[in-house]
């Protein structure tokens, strides 16, 4: 951070994806603070760090964290801490991957005409120092057939691109994990609580979708 004139760097409980279930990878909250909690925020700061639980976790974290290095706060406190920054002639960074769009907006928003300059990093630099960092999952997808699914996914892509037609969108990209399995009747072992392939999904009016995916996980099926 100090090579690189960054002051904060926001870091989140998430994936690629936005999602809650991650695979080890992505676990990197729990590499930088030892929190293995499934959700959780961390601004760290070049002279100390502030980890942002729920009240699910506050025993947990107290059992895990270093004091030494780092403080313990609400959740709640989150967005509070961040607008008592905005008068520091400062650098926040953060990873645009890790972080929805209504988040980086919330971010921008506070920092609009103040001293903080934003600055949205190509590479992760917990990725950069993470020795023997977990490798992106590479499962195989299967079916999941349409008697135990219900419907079959080319009635269900049918139903969503009428949806898109009558309300003019040319095109959805589909984020979530597991509304990619529902959508397409396909399944993965990528995340080791839940059935999901990670892959992305974008949505045409019309046609056929597109599914960005390693193919590595699709010669099965």
């Amino acid at each position: 951070m100090k090579e690189n004139s960054i002051d904060f760097f926001l870091i989140n409980r998430t994936d690629e994806f936005l999602s809650e279930y991650i695979a080890p990878y992505a676990e990197r909250l729990n590499w930088i603070s030892n929190f293995s909690g499934s959700a959780g925020k961390c601004i760290i700061e070049q002279d100390q760090s502030i980890i942002f639980i729920d009240g699910r976790y506050t025993a947990q974290a107290h059992e895990q964290v270093d004091f030494n290095y780092f403080q313990i706060q609400h959740l709640k406190n989150y967005w509070t801490y961040l607008k008592n920054i905005i008068n520091e002639k400062k650098i926040l960074a953060l990873d645009p991957k890790l972080h929805s769009i209504d988040e980086v907006e919330k971010v921008k928003n506070i920092f609009d005409n103040t001293k903080i300059s934003l600055k949205f990093l190509d590479k992760n630099p917990i990725d950069i120092y993470w020795e023997n960092q977990p490798v992106y999952p590479n499962s195989s997808a299967f079916i999941h057939e349409d008697k135990y699914a219900g419907e079959s996914a080319s009635n269900k892509l049918k139903q969503i691109q009428n949806t898109l037609q009558s309300t003019f969108i040319d095109y959805y990209i589909l984020l979530p994990l597991d509304s990619i399995a529902w959508l397409l009747n396909i399944r993965g072992n990528d995340i080791g609580s839940t059935p999901l392939l990670c892959s992305f999904v974008i949505i045409p009016h019309q046609g056929k979708i597109e599914l960005f995916v390693d193919n590595i996980k699709i010669i099965s099926i």
